[in-house]
């Protein structure tokens, strides 16, 4: 991602990423905020105005400010979130961190959380482990893990699923 090159070669990664991260979080947290900067009736310049307005100042928001200039200038301002996602993955593999999604019925207590991952620190040494939980009701019981592109299912439907195969012959 050439936005994560450029960051890099001005030092300027984790200020981008904060800057991202803050206008995606608005995004879903306000949807008139995102209304209003995915409405193309609304000129580009009020838009910047207002991003401007919201952040501060220094190198890394020129890079950040030319960036956004550059998506609403092409029409790709309704991307903005998954650019982000893409940029947060760089960032994280820069620093050496794993990002782990725990899907649960429930939420995790301190201590399950820390569990799960010490439990993946040993497998992926010298990687710092940053968990996301998200809760999902329609679970049974059990946990799911996203790691690395890989989905590992502890579920009790994932169990019920997979004996299921099992006892067919597939």
């Amino acid at each position: 991602m050439a936005l994560f090159n450029v960051a890099m070669d001005k030092k300027v990664t984790g200020d981008i990423f904060r800057f991202l991260s803050a206008l995606k979080r608005a995004f879903t947290e306000a949807p008139a905020l995102a209304g209003f900067l995915l409405n193309p009736e609304i000129p580009e310049k009020k838009k910047m105005d207002l991003i401007r307005k919201m952040t501060d100042k220094g190198e890394a928001s020129a890079l950040f400010f030319d960036f956004l200039e550059l998506l609403f200038s092409r029409g790709r301002m309704p991307l903005f979130p998954d650019i982000t996602d893409a940029y947060e993955e760089l960032y994280r593999k820069s620093k050496g961190e794993v990002d782990v999604t725990i899907f649960t019925p429930f939420s995790l207590t301190e201590k399950q959380k820390k569990s799960i991952q010490a439990f993946i620190q040993k497998a992926r040494p010298g990687k710092s482990v940053v968990i996301r939980e998200q809760e999902d009701k329609k679970l049974i019981g059990g946990i799911k893990l996203e790691l690395e592109g890989r989905t590992y299912d502890g579920t009790v439907a994932g169990w019920l699923k997979q004996s299921e195969h099992v006892l067919k012959g597939e």
